[in-house]
């Protein structure tokens, strides 16, 4: 009897976690019917500031540039096949906040990267550009201005989606 007991109180704990509670309501929707967009994210903890009707039109209009499908399998580990548009209305709170933190840095190391530039280009102009073309010299080149290329295209990466008119619109319910 007490094993029963030890069983029942595991399965009523399992039951009451919000990660099996989540798999078993989708499971079962999944069963029954096709569950909608909208309910799918409810499911994984997705706040929308759009009402049921509005939210899949919504989230067709956003641009799907994001790439959070890999993000979203890896944080909720899961491999439902739903279509995840990466609006920033339908992200998670966390996840949207997390990936600004990481635009907002990388802004900053491109800006401190911009600073130094600015401050070695007379003396790299006075020993490198104005001396012959050795390999080394093309080397230096090479090494030096592919990180403030590449840098600069991460940045137009991730930022002229967030530019987009219908995204500056859109602002994630609290």
């Amino acid at each position: 009897m007490p094993h029963l007991a030890k069983h029942a109180a595991l399965l009523q704990s399992s039951v009451n976690s919000s990660v099996a509670a989540k798999c078993v309501s989708m499971d079962c929707s999944t069963k029954l019917r096709s569950p909608s967009l909208v309910e799918v994210l409810a499911l994984h903890g997705v706040v929308t500031d759009h009402t049921q009707s509005v939210s899949s039109n919504a989230m067709n209009y956003c641009s799907s540039k994001f790439i959070t499908d890999v993000i979203v399998m890896l944080k909720y580990r899961t491999t439902h096949d739903y279509d995840w548009k990466a609006c920033p209305a339908h992200m998670p709170l966390t996840l949207l906040e997390q990936t600004r933190i990481d635009n907002y840095l990388s802004l900053a190391g491109f800006v401190l990267n911009l600073y130094d530039y600015a401050l070695t280009f007379p003396v790299e102009y006075a020993y490198i550009w104005r001396g012959r073309r050795r390999i080394s010299a093309i080397l230096f080149w090479v090494l030096r201005y592919m990180n403030l290329i590449l840098s600069l295209t991460d940045l137009v990466i991730l930022f002229v989606p967030f530019l987009a008119i219908q995204l500056l619109q859109i602002h994630p319910f609290p």
